[in-house]
């Protein structure tokens, strides 16, 4: 929800010479991709989260979801090790930057709201090497503290407290 709003914002509110950075970085991340380099397309995302981020000038959500990104990264290392999935990801983040660039936040929301749809599915796939495949994980951590997980697209508090 929080990185669909940060779309929805970047979308309202990016300046012209932002579009033309999101472009440029776009086309990165497709030679990484060709060129099969996955931990510089796994950095490349990274950095175009915090483009998205700058131009949706949201510093309370982004702070939250800096928060967040820290505890998945290496998830997302891993996942763009598997086959077939950079190019997923790389379809799904350009139609995000398509969305941004053209001012449509809410084809910006909703290319957001597909891209972590398909993380999150696969990131639980076990025939993948997902949290599902592996004994004593899931789509839980702790953040502040608290015990959390993802349902339904949003951070729920867990019932018991501390990790």
């Amino acid at each position: 929800a929080l990185e669909g709003l940060i779309a929805r914002k970047a979308a309202e509110r990016i300046a012209g010479p932002e579009i033309d950075r999101l472009r440029a970085h776009l086309d990165r991340m497709r030679a990484a991709v060709a060129a099969a380099d996955h931990a510089g397309y796994s950095a490349l995302i990274q950095e175009l989260y915090g483009l998205f981020r700058s131009a949706a000038q949201q510093p309370v959500a982004v702070a939250l979801v800096d928060r967040l990104q820290a505890q998945l990264v290496r998830h997302q290392f891993r996942l763009s090790l598997r086959p077939g999935r950079p190019a997923a990801s790389l379809g799904e983040l350009g139609a995000l930057v398509d969305a941004v660039a053209e001012r449509d936040p809410d084809r910006a929301e909703a290319a957001c709201a597909a891209h972590f749809r398909s993380v999150l599915a696969a990131l639980r796939d076990p025939a993948l090497g997902g949290a599902a495949a592996i004994p004593g994980t899931s789509s839980e951590g702790v953040v502040e503290g608290k015990r959390v997980g993802v349902g339904g697209g949003r951070i729920i508090k867990k019932k018991g407290g501390g990790g």
